[in-house]
């Protein structure tokens, strides 16, 4: 029997800097697209094995915990 793994993909964007003087980063939205689109055409992940998390440009511990908890 051949079996073949899933494979799981966590995408999470930073792109705000809370306490911190650094410029937002303006990309960081468009990046999570591209490396979304990349993992699902190009490596043939299954959509629903992927989890996207900043869109907004903030990513909390807890809501980085739970997307990790979700996968199998």
């Amino acid at each position: 029997m051949n079996i073949e793994p899933k494979c799981y993909g966590l995408l999470a964007g930073v792109s705000i800097y809370e306490g911190e003087e650094r410029k937002a980063l303006s990309a960081a939205k468009k990046d999570l697209s591209l490396m979304r689109q990349a993992l699902a055409d190009g490596l043939k992940f299954d959509p629903d094995n992927i989890r996207v998390l900043g869109e907004d440009g903030n990513v909390k511990a807890k809501s980085f915990a739970r997307a990790l908890s979700e996968f199998e």
